[in-house]
């Protein structure tokens, strides 16, 4: 990976995630506010971003009760809360600043009583992800906790984490160029295993001078767009403008980015479901391209088509 400059966002992103978990047993005077209906189906329904000031305030409430002993609410309280604090310390901040048309809660309906407590090996790397030369590492921690974190609940909001990470290294979004001197890294960030994006030698054009340029990187996305779009065999790009294949190259980052999504958009018991598939099209907003539906099985190595002189 390229060692990138600073991260305003993603600092923004870490600071916000330096919350403590919810508090041993204390009494706490009940939630007011926000409808509480979520308290006994909170773990069982998809958030949506309208829900989200009921979600913290139901967490509010399941806190009390396990304060007092009650071990649903305790186990409850334990499933849903890494979800919720990568909600509140992630991914609501970066909504907050992609374009959409649903309203976004404020940081005050959704902070609640209760924190939420970090995930800790998330958490670690999202510090090490603001150095860019602890990033690929960070990327390599979360890429093994969409797995590995399974088996503690926690693959979705590693997943999440990585592309929100990915996401932040692309700001400003409407100037998204060849040029962008982080491009590279978030595309690394998206792609570590070098297996959703076209390789360099199945484009041609800039890839045959320079296989690891920037050139080469932004045809790449832009292939990859075309290729979603109409097929394997469509990859000769030499009549295209500089605009269409502009278009093209974000269309191929959104893909990316959504490829790294499916999983928990398509996972009807996700809590971040919804949340999800809302990123996603904000991103669609930002890049300024409309989303395609991205199929989830991939092509392996040898299934890529052969270059176009």
């Amino acid at each position: 990976m390229s060692h990138g400059t600073g991260l305003p966002l993603a600092a923004a992103l870490l600071a916000a995630t330096t919350t403590v978990a919810c508090p041993g047993p204390v009494r706490r005077p009940p939630p007011r506010g926000p409808d509480v209906g979520y308290v006994e189906w909170i773990a069982e329904r998809p958030w949506a971003l309208g829900d989200l000031p009921a979600v913290s305030a139901s967490f509010d409430q399941l806190c009390l009760r396990a304060d007092e002993g009650d071990a649903r609410a305790t186990e409850l309280t334990a499933a849903v809360g890494p979800a919720l604090w990568l909600t509140r310390s992630m991914l609501l901040p970066i909504l907050r600043v992609l374009p959409g048309d649903e309203r976004v809660p404020a940081e005050a309906e959704t902070a609640g009583t209760c924190p939420a407590g970090p995930v800790p090996w998330i958490e670690a790397a999202v510090r090490e992800f603001a150095d860019p030369a602890l990033r690929e590492h960070a990327v390599e921690l979360l890429l093994a906790g969409e797995t590995q974190g399974a088996a503690d609940g926690t693959g979705d909001e590693a997943r999440l984490a990585r592309v929100i990470l990915a996401v932040t290294l692309l700001f400003p979004l409407e100037a998204l160029a060849p040029d962008t001197a982080t491009l590279a890294d978030a595309v690394a960030t998206l792609d570590p295993d070098r297996a959703l994006l076209v390789p360099a030698e199945s484009v041609g054009g800039a890839c045959a001078n320079d296989a690891a340029g920037p050139l080469c990187l932004w045809e790449r996305l832009a292939a990859q767009g075309l290729m979603d779009a109409t097929g394997a065999e469509a990859l000769d790009r030499a009549s295209l403008d500089p605009a269409a294949l502009e278009a093209l190259a974000r269309h191929g980052l959104l893909n990316l980015a959504a490829r790294n999504l499916l999983p928990v958009a398509e996972d009807p018991e996700a809590s971040l479901r919804l949340l999800a598939a809302e990123l996603t099209a904000r991103l669609a907003g930002a890049l300024q391209v409309e989303p395609e539906d991205v199929a989830d099985d991939q092509p392996g190595e040898q299934d890529w088509p052969e270059a176009i002189p």
